[in-house]
């Protein structure tokens, strides 16, 4: 592939704060608690791979009440890591399952003989699973050797690129999977934009699902799919520029959780005193008050939580992929 790879949405050390000030939610600034806490190191319970293959990445997951589901690109045919399913052709997209200890429990290789990728999900009220992602036209349609897209934005399935000095097949159709609970495809949806796009992500709106991404490098679209009807009409606006926020908010069991990359002093957490740049995760009570701090190896490319289990994360670290749980401090 000839598309540099985007990853807007997933935390990396890209940010790094010389004096931490966070966090802040919305009740207003954190407080320490009396007894001193220390940041705790949350060692992933499990270590997997995607296949054997180089190039592999997960793009996106989602909790669920038994594991987490993860969609992605592989490069490679099937192995004994998270897919294991028969390799469609060129990079498939893919979304898998483990439970809460990382053992697989089930995988489904989306896409055709050609290129594609699988780049967001969303699992809705039913439990069932739909998944946005982008493939290769069907139809030949050569990319113009000068196209910025081809040279120098779009790379979804992590291919080291080079100038493109050939035409070749662009990533222009969009794809929505809808799957059940098992993994298994229930019905795909399919529009060719004529041009390489990005989806980024996906959100319900009552039987309708509102798929957004990016374009070209100035430009972004959105566009509403019902399942009963298939693709409205995409709408095109000026590219906003999605930066990562400093600090990801999120709550779980009665505990409000803030995660970033810190480097240097934490207001609220006096003990950390590490020259590396590490992932913190803060759990705080309602009012605020500093209950527990838990850091993590590599980069965090998802976290939530899992009622029963706690906070669930997902990192990239240089033996694979790594599983942490992370139990709520009383």
């Amino acid at each position: 592939m000839t598309f540099k790879k985007i990853q807007s949405l997933s935390l990396s050390f890209a940010v790094i704060f010389s004096l931490i000030m966070f966090p802040f939610t919305s009740a207003g600034a954190a407080t320490t608690s009396k007894k001193p806490i220390k940041a705790i190191l949350s060692a992933p319970i499990s270590i997997g791979h995607l296949t054997s293959g180089v190039g592999d990445q997960i793009s996106s997951a989602v909790v669920t009440p038994t594991g987490l589901v993860m969609v992605g690109t592989v490069e490679s045919s099937s192995s004994d890591g998270w897919v294991t399913s028969q390799t469609l052709g060129g990079t498939d997209g893919f979304i898998a399952k483990v439970d809460f200890s990382g053992n697989h429990l089930w995988d489904t290789r989306l896409g055709s003989p050609l290129d594609d990728v699988s780049t967001a999900v969303l699992r809705d009220k039913r439990g069932d699973l739909w998944v946005a992602g982008v493939s290769v036209s069907s139809i030949t349609n050569p990319v113009p050797t000068q196209s910025p897209l081809a040279t120098t934005i779009l790379n979804p399935d992590s291919v080291t690129v080079t100038p493109v000095v050939t035409p070749g097949q662009a990533l222009t159709v969009l794809k929505l999977w809808h799957l059940n609970s098992q993994g298994q495809i229930v019905q795909s949806y399919s529009k060719d934009f004529g041009t390489t796009l990005y989806p980024q992500s996906i959100l319900q709106n009552g039987n309708s699902f509102t798929i957004a991404g990016q374009i070209a490098p100035n430009r972004d679209f959105t566009i509403n799919v019902d399942p009963q009807v298939g693709f409205a009409d995409p709408s095109f606006h000026s590219h906003l520029e999605i930066r990562k926020p400093a600090v990801t908010l999120f709550t779980g069991g009665g505990n409000k959780y803030q995660l970033f990359v810190a480097h240097g002093k934490i207001k609220v957490l006096p003990s950390w005193k590490s020259t590396v740049p590490h992932p913190i995760l803060l759990q705080l009570s309602k009012a605020g008050t500093l209950k527990a701090a838990h850091f993590f190896q590599g980069e965090v490319i998802f976290v939530g939580y899992a009622p029963g289990q706690g906070v669930v994360a997902l990192t990239a670290i240089k033996e694979g992929f790594g599983l942490c749980i992370v139990t709520p401090s009383l």
